[in-house]
This record gives C-alpha cells, structure tokens and sequence, in this order.
C-alpha cells in the first residue's frame, strides 16, 4: 500500500508541474528590444529529463537574434539556445557566437536542433545553422561568405565542441539535423550550398564527435538539364527509417527544368549517403516548397508546405500542402488544405503525426502562418488533420494577444505524449506581443491537441480539401568535396517573460486517446551487448528479455539490406546467443533482434 500511494503522490506532483503556458525571449524584455528573434526549431526533450525521471521532461529551441535595426555593418546575429522545464520555467536562455579567433566572432544563427542520448537523461543537444562574415567584428574570410555550423552543447548550455564546414567553397547552411536511430552516436543534417547561379542540397552523416563521416552536396535536375548550371535546390528537412537506415530529404527546387517555375522535392538517400531516388511535385506552374518530412508510424513519407495558385480572383495564393509517399517514392495521396471561410492565405512549415481516436485514424498536426487579408501582418496557426490525412482538417488561429508573428517562416514542432503530463503539442515561433515595441521575441505556445491555449482560448474553422497535381520523377549529380574546422565562442545572456499559464485550459479537452506514434529508446540498462566488436567469426549477443522464445535476429549492412537472418533461443532474465558472422565481409553492420513485441539494434565492425 505505501508503495501504491507513493506511486500515486508522485505522479501528482509531476502532473502539477507541467503546464500549458506562452513565454516569450529576447536580449531585453522590460524595455523596447534592439534585436529581432525568432526560434526556428525546438523539441520536446526525450533523452533529456530531469532527476532521471523521464515524466520530468524540458523543451529545447534554437533560433537566432539579430540586431535591428540593421546597420551598414550586418546583423550581427547570435546563435540562440533556450531550455526549459515542462512548466515553462527557464533552465538554459543564451546567445552564442562563434569564431576562428577572439574577439573575431562571425554571425551566428541556429536552424535545427536534436538531443544527445546517453542513456543516464543528461547527454544535451546539437544544435545545426550557419556562421557567416561578420563585419561588425572584423570577421571575414569564410569562404562562399557563409559555413555550415555544427555544435554541441551540455544541458547547463555550455558548448562542448563546435565546427565549421565549407562545401567546396559555397554559401553553406545548414536547416536541419536529427539523431540516427540507425546508427547511434551520429547526426544527420541537411541544407544546401549555394555557387552563384547553382545550388545544391546537402546531406550529412556527422559522429558525436563532430567529424564529417560523409557528405553529399546533390544536384537535382530533370531530363537534358546539365549538372551545376542553372538548378537551385534547398534541403529544408531530414528523417530517417530507423529499421532500414534511409534517409528522406525534402526542400524546394527551381531552374531543374525548361519552365523555370519552383518545386518541392523529395529524395532517398541510403545509410551510407548515396542517393537513390528524387521526385519532385508540381502544382499547374505554381511556386510549390515542401518544408518538413517525417517518417510515419505506418512506414509512410509525410511532407508539408505551400503551394500558390490563383483563388477567387486574388492572384497567387498559398495553400497547406500535404502529400504522403511510399519509401520507393510512389505518391499515396496529396492534398491542399484551404482556410475558405473567410478565404485566407496559410503555409505549413512543420508537421507531427500526433494522438489518433478510434474511429477517426492517425491524426497530422501543422504549423504556420496564417494571413487574414492579403499583404496583411501573418499570424500563427494550427491545423489539425483527420482520417490518415484523407479526411480534412480544422485550423485553429492566434490573433493578438498571442501575435501577430515576429518572423513569418520559422516554426519548430513537437508533442507531448498522452502518458506525459499536459499532453499536447509545444510550438515555438516568434511575437511582438506583448507590446515590447515592434520587434519580434522568441515564442513558445503550449497547447492542447485540439489547439485550446491559456488563458482559456479555444476557437476552430473548417478547411476545404483540394487535390493536387501529380509528382515526376528527378535526376541528381552528387559531389563529395568538403572540408571542416573547429572555432571558439562568446556566449550572451538573455532575459524572458510569461504571457500566461494554465494548469488547466477549460475551453480544451484532449479527449480520450488510444495511444501515439512515439519512437522510444532502449530502456536504460536493458542495451543489448556485443562481443567481442570488432567481430571476426561468433559474435556474442548478452542483454535481458523478459520473455523465454524465439528471437529473430538480423544482420543489416550500411545500405539496409539484410545479409543474413536466423533465430536464437533467448531464456527470461540475463541471457546470450552467438551468431557466426564469419562469411560477412569486412565492414560496418548492424544487429537487429526482435522478439517479444520489441526491437533492439546495436553496431558492429566485421574485421
């Protein structure tokens, strides 16, 4: 009994800890702020948690802070990183520069961020952007005037190693970066390269240690286009199949064909960094982007933008744009989502598949902006997405006092699972509200599922479906040329402010859920072991099952094919199995066992 109540109080007590809250960040909030901020990507901490209680979890943003207004010397923009508690109380609010040498700091600004796992909650982030010249400090000489950033930092903020990486000799950035699933301890980041009059997206592995394991610079292109002329291809986001390895690139693409209209694309590329596929997908001629990519919990490609085409006599207008492929690049289904009553223009920059009910199917959550007349302030919104993405959806908008947006194309995304406490969805962005002057603050918004906010705001309208146009099949060029380096940093202190915060949003509910599409770690001390590593000819495998049965075990090869498969007899508790790996050739594997409802993967070298 006192184990059950002490179950129980402590589940109240992190249950009150969490909150449904808006906060907002800048160098200065009590004053009319000098510098425009915007988050461009944030997270709900999965790796990282409190007093190694995972229901004690943070939230974590990147984005960046520039001065405005802008003097003839740059921006001088710092790399910005916040972290907080579920609560919204802040544990990490900084601004970061970087530089080859001090006091030479470049622009510095955030894109993408990811956690570090480590297994005891405390591994922190990587955090991904660009530095680029910055004549305010004297600092120049990168070439192509901007490198992709790469960096990594402690969950007290402390950058513990930072680099820079120049693609031979372009305007380099990086958008965004996940945390291999498939082979753990590296990153994944894309972005693109600009050379003048072509640009390439880009793709990389990168290990925990910062080093470069590869990296494509991709040209795409259609049918009689030659390589480095005219295409101009961006890669704004990344995801992974973390069972067979690939990886999923989407962005935009202009120039790759006679009509010079623009695009969005989606390509392949294996775990080792060779591209398989690219389509892209066009709207009738119309300035079509993708902006965000996920790897479904059906085995589905998820990607979401904008596409503008004439609507009611206003000219080109923007649509959310969803579309669903299958891993061999064959389009399921596609759909623009109107906001038609009253017509208002709407572009999606990130997606999550979220909670579903029953009878309703798997449930999509968008983010963006929403303009209530035509050339009008943006402001935020969210659209909620029914039946596996064929069944329409619902907008939910945030007027004033909860915008208008700062910054009208930077979001970042995420979920709080139904077995957390206040599930819901965290969306940060930028304001200028509350009245700190004109200029944008950073932005946090937690919601409920249903879009209900404090305090106790809760409205919704219906969307009009439309079909969309078909998509094509792409060509690519690949170049592997790149070099890195380390640098130095400063880092900035900033302030923040609450704008609300509820326990409770008594206009929401998040109804009754029968579970979420949530990708879980290996629990803490339940890793399988593999001896010896390298192998030569029996691997050993040692982890605990709670299960006596029949394991399949599964060697997989860094393009995620399976080069040999077999079963091994595994007994409840501490248990082992060896395999022969003998007839494999030298090189880099996985081993893939599942049983008993579960997947364990760990890496080993073949000698």
């Amino acid at each position: 009994m006192r184990t059950l109540l002490l179950f129980v109080l402590l589940g109240i007590c992190v249950n009150l800890h969490a909150q449904y809250f808006q906060r907002y960040f800048n160098e200065v909030v009590t004053a009319p702020p000098k510098r425009v901020e915007a988050f461009s990507d944030g997270l709900k901490s999965r790796a990282n948690y409190g007093g190694g209680i995972p229901t004690k979890y943070y939230f974590a943003a990147t984005g960046s802070s520039e001065l405005s207004p802008t003097p003839p010397t740059g921006t001088d923009a710092r790399l910005r990183l916040v972290r907080t508690t579920s609560n919204g109380t802040v544990a990490v609010n900084n601004g970061y520069q970087f530089g080859d040498v001090s006091p030479k700091w470049y622009e510095s600004r955030g894109n993408g961020i990811c956690e570090v796992f480590n297994g005891a909650g405390t591994g922190g982030y990587v955090v991904v952007g660009q530095v680029s010249d910055n004549p305010a400090a004297n600092a120049r000489g990168i070439a192509g005037g901007s490198d992709i950033f790469f960096g990594m930092f402690n969950n007290g903020g402390n950058s513990t190693s930072r680099e820079r990486i120049d693609v031979n000799g372009g305007f380099d950035v990086a958008t965004g970066v996940i945390r291999s699933r498939f082979i753990k301890g590296t990153f994944l980041l894309c972005g693109y390269s600009n050379h003048g009059n072509y640009t390439d997206a880009v793709v990389a592995r990168i290990s925990s240690s910062g080093a470069v394991l590869w990296l494509r610079s991709v040209d795409l292109l259609a049918a009689g286009v030659t390589c480095g002329t005219t295409s101009k291809a961006i890669a704004n986001s990344i995801c992974e199949d973390s069972l067979s390895g690939y990886i999923y690139v989407c962005g935009r693409v202009s120039g790759h064909k006679q009509a010079q209209d623009q695009d969005g694309f989606v390509f392949q590329v294996t775990p080792a960094g060779a591209p398989t596929w690219a389509m892209s997908h066009d709207q009738a001629g119309a300035t079509d982007e993708y902006r965000d990519i996920k790897f479904t919990s059906t085995g589905g490609i998820l990607v979401c933008g904008f596409s503008n085409v004439p609507a009611q006599g206003v000219g080109a207008f923007n649509d959310v744009w969803l579309s669903l492929f299958t891993p061999a690049g064959v389009l399921t289904w596609t759909y623009k989502h109107r906001f038609s009553s009253p017509l208002q223009e709407t572009k999606g920059y990130r997606v999550i598949e979220g909670k579903y009910l029953a009878g309703s199917g798997t449930r999509y959550y968008v983010v963006g902006s929403i303009y209530p007349s035509v050339g009008g302030s943006p402001y935020q919104m969210m659209l909620e997405i029914f039946g596996g993405g064929v069944g329409g959806g619902t907008y939910h908008v945030y007027p004033p006092p909860y915008g208008p947006l700062g910054v009208s194309d930077r979001f970042g995304l995420d979920s709080v699972e139904m077995n957390m406490p206040s599930p819901g969805l965290m969306i940060f962005s930028s304001t200028v509200q509350p009245p700190t002057g004109l200029l944008s603050n950073s932005y946090m918004l937690k919601t409920y599922y249903n879009g209900a906010t404090c305090k106790d705001f809760c409205t919704s309208y219906p969307d009009a479906f439309i079909s969309v146009y078909p998509s094509s099949q792409m060509a690519f060029c690949v170049d592997t040329s790149y070099k890195t380096q380390k640098m130095k940093y400063i880092t900035y202190k900033y302030d923040s402010a609450t704008i609300c915060s509820e326990k409770k949003v008594k206009c929401g509910s998040n109804n009754t859920p029968l579970g979420e599409a949530v990708q879980e770690e290996t629990p803490v001390g339940n890793e399988m072991r593999l001896t010896p590593n390298p192998a030569n000819s029996i691997l050993n495998i040692g982890l605990t099952v709670f299960k006596d049965g029949s394991y399949k075990a599964e060697v997989i090869d860094v393009n995620g094919r399976a080069m040999m498969s077999s079963v091994v007899q595994l007994r409840a508790g501490n248990s082992s199995a060896n395999i022969n790996v003998g007839t494999l050739r030298k090189g880099y594997y996985t081993l893939r066992l599942t049983g008993d409802g579960k997947v364990w993967t760990k890496q080993f070298m073949k000698e």
